[in-house]
């Protein structure tokens, strides 16, 4: 239920950044960061979203953080018929994303691209956050807080009914969720 207190330090040193170099920018940046608080401010954590409405949310984050990455981060968001409606717990994806940046695209060697995808597996709804960075150091391992405490949402919600999956692939990562379909 928090963003991490990084991505508010990073987006405002990169808009203190963007106010002598590019103004306009920056003034774009800000208004960026004050809708997407706005609006996850607005969700109530406890309720449900429409998968559409969540991944707007991740939209919105995810411009933010192309602002700070231009030449180095791209997204792309696929849902599949029967999806976009589909009901899914609010701010599910957020920690995903998060990772998908700060493991992904602030590592990476190249351009990155972040995706999500969404798809109906019979009774259950499949939700894809991947990266395909070519990460250049170290991987950091992290404390895993995020993946933890989407499992833990998943498992009190759903019980045994939901999953997340995490692994490496080639040259990135994804996370996979399977939660049951309901509208």
């Amino acid at each position: 239920y928090q963003i991490n207190p990084h991505f508010l330090f990073n987006t405002l040193n990169a808009i203190a950044a963007l106010v002598r170099d590019a103004p306009a920018k920056a003034e774009e940046m800000v208004v960026q960061l004050s809708e997407f608080f706005r609006r996850s401010l607005a969700v109530n954590p406890m309720e449900d979203l429409t998968l559409s409405e969540e991944v707007e949310l991740q939209r919105l984050y995810l411009e933010i953080e192309r602002t700070r990455f231009p030449d180095r981060m791209r997204f792309d968001v696929q849902l599949d018929g029967g999806t976009a409606e589909a009901r899914v717990p609010a701010l599910l994806l957020q920690p995903l994303v998060e990772n998908a940046v700060k493991h992904g695209v602030a590592r990476s060697e190249g351009s990155t691209c972040i995706r999500i995808a969404a798809r109906v597996d019979g009774p259950v709804l499949e939700i894809v956050v991947e990266n395909d960075a070519k990460a250049s150091g170290r991987a950091a391992g992290g404390e895993k807080v995020g993946l933890r405490n989407v499992q833990d949402r998943l498992a009190s919600r759903f019980g045994d009914q939901a999953s997340l999956t995490a692994a490496d692939i080639d040259g990135g990562f994804r996370n996979t969720l399977r939660i049951p379909l309901r509208r």
